[in-house]
């Protein structure tokens, strides 16, 4: 951000099959950014991807047909549809909720703090190891490089 109290992840997107949008974009809100102390983490924003009909890559609907056990409707069959999550990057738009502090226990807030660790890791990722990179991304040298997806390790890096 122009105030250095965080940063914004933007990506465009040519039209597609998928969805409308033509940026999604992720905003951190870190109010000691510039400070040498450790980011604290104020808020994320995220964004809603508007899916086109049927092609939302973060669920799937399953159908499945339900007969009635007993009352009235004993015997009648009824079809069913369950949104079922799939893994897909377009997760990284919808960042966990902050609940109060009331509404949790020691292990709810501890979940809930490594989720929000890991989503900052992949916006950290994204922000000093892919965007400042993009030109290498896009010719292939980045994989040239000798960039080990699997350690997460750039040449030159401890």
């Amino acid at each position: 951000d122009e105030d250095g109290m965080g940063f914004a992840l933007e990506f465009h997107f040519a039209p597609n099959r998928h969805f409308t949008n033509t940026v999604l974009r992720k905003k951190y809100t870190i109010p000691n950014l510039l400070l040498d102390d450790e980011p604290i983490l104020k808020n994320v924003e995220g964004c809603e991807i508007k899916w086109k009909e049927g092609m939302c890559l973060t669920h799937r609907e399953i159908k499945k047909k339900q007969r009635a056990k007993s009352g009235k409707n004993a015997g009648t069959i009824r079809t069913i549809i369950k949104k079922e999550k799939q893994d897909s990057f377009f997760h990284f738009f919808k960042p966990p909720k902050i609940p109060t502090m009331d509404e949790m226990d020691e292990d709810e807030a501890d979940a809930i703090e490594q989720a929000f660790d890991v989503d900052y890791d992949v916006a950290q990722a994204f922000r000093s190891h892919i965007i400042s990179k993009a030109a290498l991304w896009f010719t292939g040298e980045a994989l040239d490089e000798g960039f080990d997806i699997a350690e997460g390790e750039w040449p030159g890096e401890a």
